[in-house]
């Protein structure tokens, strides 16, 4: 349990101690343990009517485990109480980078030591807002954490993932370009009569891809390619990058992220090659939908600040 959640939620035992499963149930044949929670098999079958107590022993246990499975995947002992504690703290701490969406078609947002910021904690999300960009996050009572690249080197993860069970996943999704209409949901009111367009990915990913101007000639310029395969529009957007005002926008399950000032070179990093949900030699079962990604400015730094479950 790290520092932070104990200050912002209070003991770890004050609720149900969560589960350690990923939906991995493979029993590594040398040391018995499972390898998708480091578990014996009489700690995943006692585990229901186990005392909170025993199961936060067992939570204690488990690094070590890892360590000798050599798991770069595991879920992290958090509440939805303590999630919400650890974006808090990271957003006010500077800690890292949050990025919204998937290889390929994301948005990132962090806020730089000398950046400008608001932050707003509110009862059922928090917001975020810089000059370069937004970010909202919701407090889903059903939200995991999940670790992702651990090294194995008590240094921590690469990124920690904010999980969704798939079904809770609520997203309206095309194949294909369409408008949206104006951005109601924008987290800042003065963008909320700008034209969306959904770029139309793959309606089996967990976020969408949009495109957000009030500009009236680059909205007429994407109007008629309507059901036109997102390249279409990435075309149009190249076309006219540098006359034209245009924002990136990616809603997930868990919310939203807005870049204000996309570049050229945000354009050509966009929307290019395999659209996929997990980076490169990152898996998960697909009951799960990943939803947000906090990337940490350096994994010593994770290790510091959340210092329990690492």
């Amino acid at each position: 349990m790290s520092t932070l959640a104990q200050q912002a939620t209070g003991a770890f035992l004050s609720a149900s101690v969560p589960t350690p499963c990923i939906g991995v149930c493979e029993l590594d044949a040398a040391s018995g343990l499972c390898r998708g929670c480091a578990r014996t098999v009489e700690e995943v079958t006692d585990w229901q009517q186990a005392e909170d107590t025993e199961k936060a022993a067992i939570w204690e246990r488990l690094p070590e485990r890892r360590a000798e499975l050599s798991m770069g995947t595991y879920r992290l002992p958090w509440s939805a109480g303590d999630i919400a504690a650890m974006i808090e703290c990271s957003l006010q701490r500077r800690s890292g980078r949050w990025v919204l969406g998937v290889p390929g078609a994301s948005v990132a947002f962090e806020i730089a030591p000398k950046d400008d910021a608001e932050i707003l904690i509110g009862h059922t999300e928090i917001t975020a807002v810089t000059s370069k960009g937004a970010l909202r996050l919701l407090k889903h009572e059903k939200t995991i954490a999940v670790a992702f690249g651990d090294k194995g080197d008590g240094y921590g993860p690469e990124a920690i993932g904010l999980i969704l069970p798939r079904g809770r996943v609520a997203l309206r999704k095309t194949e294909g370009i369409s408008y949206a209409g104006t951005d109601d949901h924008a987290i800042c009111a003065a963008h909320r009569q700008a034209k969306l367009f959904d770029l139309g990915f793959s309606p089996e990913l967990a976020a969408r891809f949009c495109v957000r101007t009030d500009d009236s000639q680059l909205a007429n310029d994407l109007s008629p390619l309507r059901g036109s395969h997102w390249q279409m529009a990435h075309q149009r957007l190249a076309e006219r990058a540098a006359s034209s005002q245009f924002q990136f926008v990616v809603e997930s399950g868990l919310g939203r992220a807005e870049t204000f000032t996309p570049l050229a070179e945000d354009l050509n990093r966009q929307t290019h090659g395999e659209m996929r949900e997990l980076p490169n030699g990152w898996a998960l079962k697909p009951v799960f939908a990943p939803c947000a990604w906090f990337y940490p400015a350096s994994r010593r730094a994770v290790s510091a600040s959340f210092d329990g479950p690492f």
